[in-house]
């Protein structure tokens, strides 16, 4: 040994490898908590800005955006991106790290460092090519997977109808050529997967014997620089190989954020006008020169984009066309012979399909090929020429025949459709009794109090305006009984009841009511009318729409529909007149 060394500096030296291991290690792990913290942030501020979207969606929107898609954005797409965001800034930092590792093993070897990159590059190029394809692969997957949600969730729900006229091997077979498609699409993206994945490890050590090889043909590799260089190339070997997972991972979450871009530009309910001069007028509607409709030009154009963007398959994959014998399956429900109308404004006939209707990506409606339809142009207009004014606590009652647009006019009020010309202002809280009552599943208090504050004074008024009371002596647990799915052990009536008193508990300022009584016997709707819609509702805005004729009397304003327009408008005794 040299006695001239000092002993000091191998202690200094020893002390800086083992500071320098323990900062390495103290920073690698505030930085992860920092990027785990920065992704709990992320998700909370995603999934909410989702959810309120989703609440927000206009009706013409909902017929385009189903459950099935907002489900799968909701669990795939969004938490796809969640989870990336903790793995960002590998994006950026794996370039860097590769950049200085291959500096230090050009200054060992010199210029067989670039064959190295040259080997770099030919891994890309088949990366890229395996990428492009993934994402070929992937894009069939989410449409697919839209489809299967969607005709899960329909035939589910649909399944009494299945039942009775023994359609289950129709849905099986509907179902099983979709999920078909997505496992077949799923199979070869694992395959893109596992060739990245393959790359992953196999890619270092061709690189380091790569460029050994080189670098042993001209100069003479000794101990010393063969083990600093092996050293340099496993601090290479770990960017290098999670920079391809981590591109490929980078690619499905644009994906992902592109669909939920578009989703996040469908059109929402239409936005009531600045009401703030209406000073002391809570209760107040009013609709100037309004033209409504339930589509409308925007809409389809944002749910066009939505398919076109995000979800359709590339043209080269087109999906099997299904044989005649498939088409005249036992059992099928029969086709319409009307023209087929998508919401996403493509007409085809059901004859000329490509594919079977039960697997269509946006949902049917059938309707008549007018002259608008036929000129290539459409008319989303259902309400027309609409003004009215309701001052507070007022009670407006809407008339005409069925389908005049008195449930369309109930709807348009609530701002659940589109406004094409005009405006509508309304100042204070709403709400709504449907034609059909809407019942959860829970105890029959909480489909009254619906989440509100409970008030036992109000909620026991509620019960006895609503003739209610003696409906909860017949129930086994009173008002704590189990109500199931879709009220199945109530009575329509009572059903009805219970939505009413729904709403008369929630204490809003304009009540929306949609012939709720026809859903009652003669004599219970006309003491629920007498009661609650002239008595305890006397001070609040009423909207009534109903056929019945006798509950007219006596009303100071009554609007009369037909065809989307108002025909007449005045007192019970005007319009007699």
């Amino acid at each position: 040994p040299d006695d001239d060394v000092d002993d000091s500096k191998g202690y200094i030296l020893s002390g800086i490898l083992v500071a320098s291991v323990l900062l390495k290690v103290f920073i690698s792990q505030e930085g992860k908590f920092l990027a785990h913290t920065n992704q709990t942030r992320t998700a909370s501020a995603l999934f909410r800005v989702l959810f309120e979207k989703m609440m927000r969606l206009s009706n013409s929107s909902k017929n385009s955006y189903e459950s099935g898609k907002i489900i799968n954005l909701m669990t795939t797409d969004a938490t796809g991106a969640v989870n990336f965001v903790e793995s960002f800034h590998m994006l950026w930092w794996s370039p860097v790290h590769i950049i200085v590792a291959l500096t230090l093993i050009y200054f060992e070897i010199g210029w067989a460092c670039f064959v190295g990159v040259g080997v770099i590059i030919f891994f890309s190029l088949i990366q890229n090519l395996v990428t492009k394809k993934w994402v070929t692969y992937h894009k069939i997957m989410f449409k697919e997977g839209d489809m299967y949600s969607k005709g899960v969730k329909e035939y589910i729900e649909g399944i009494r109808i299945i039942k009775y006229y023994a359609w289950e091997w129709f849905a099986f077979n509907k179902l099983l050529k979709i999920r078909k498609i997505f496992l077949n699409a799923l199979f070869k993206s694992m395959i893109c997967r596992a060739i990245t994945e393959t790359l992953f490890w196999v890619m270092p050590s061709i690189l380091m014997l790569t460029v050994f090889a080189i670098y042993t043909t001209e100069e003479e590799l000794t101990l010393a620089k063969a083990f600093t260089v092996l050293a340099l190339f496993k601090i290479l070997s770990v960017p290098l190989g999670w920079f391809m997972l981590y591109l490929l991972w980078f690619v499905q979450v644009r994906m992902s954020i592109k669909r939920i871009d578009a989703f996040m530009e469908a059109e929402e309910i239409s936005n009531f006008e600045d009401e703030q001069e209406w000073d002391n007028q809570v209760g107040r509607v009013v609709i100037s020169n309004g033209v409504f409709g339930w589509e409308s030009d925007s809409a389809t154009e944002k749910a066009k984009k939505f398919q076109a963007v995000a979800l359709s398959a590339p043209k080269k994959n087109p999906p099997a066309k299904p044989s005649k014998e498939s088409q005249k399956e036992p059992n099928s429900p029969t086709s319409s012979t009307k023209t087929l109308q998508t919401d996403g404004g493509e007409e085809e006939s059901p004859k000329k399909s490509d594919k079977p209707i039960d697997t269509k990506d946006v949902p049917i409606t059938v309707t008549e090929t007018g002259d608008k339809e036929a000129s290539g142009q459409k008319d989303y207009k259902i309400l027309k020429n609409i003004n009215l004014n309701i001052q507070p606590g007022e009670m407006v009652c809407i008339v005409g025949e069925v389908g005049s647009g008195k449930s369309s006019l109930c709807n348009c009020i609530l701002g659940e459709m589109d406004i094409i010309e005009g405006s509508c202002k309304k100042k204070g809280s709403f709400a709504y009794i449907p034609q059909t009552a809407w019942i959860v599943n829970g105890s029959f208090k909480d489909n009254i109090i619906m989440g509100k504050e409970y008030d036992e004074r109000k909620y026991e008024q509620v019960l006895h305006l609503c003739e209610l009371k003696n409906d909860l002596d017949t129930l086994p647990n009173g008002d704590e009984t189990e109500i199931g799915a879709r009220g199945i052990n109530l009575s329509g009536g009572q059903k009805q009841r219970i939505s009413i008193a729904r709403a008369i508990y929630t204490d809003a300022d304009i009540y929306v009511i949609d012939d709720c009584l026809s859903a009652l016997d003669a004599h219970v709707g006309a003491k629920v009318y007498y009661n609650i819609l002239t008595g305890f509702l006397q001070k609040k805005t009423r909207i009534f729409s109903t056929n019945a004729i006798h509950f007219l009397k006596g009303i100071p304003h009554i609007v009369c529909l037909r065809q989307g327009e108002i025909i007449e408008e005045g007192s019970y005794d005007q319009l007699m007149e």
